[in-house]
């Protein structure tokens, strides 16, 4: 859940691009106990940044886990 955001706008989440985080609204279902199903706003196998809250503002620089900053 940490992943999803809401704002004005509806819910999203940070998808990592080129190692930057880009907002990419979503169109959640089902809720899980530990999981949401997002029924279209990503594509199957997109990196995500797992808690929104760490972003503070579209385009700013990430690396995923294990990666070594340049």
């Amino acid at each position: 859940y940490k992943a999803i955001g809401q704002d004005e706008n509806g819910e999203y989440v940070y998808r990592i691009e080129n190692g930057r985080a880009v907002k990419s609204y979503i169109v959640t279902g089902q809720e899980l106990e530990d999981a949401v199903e997002v029924q279209s706003g990503l594509e199957l196998g997109a990196s995500i940044v797992e808690d929104h809250s760490l972003i503070r503002s579209a385009g700013q620089l990430v690396r995923l886990k294990g990666e070594k900053a340049a």
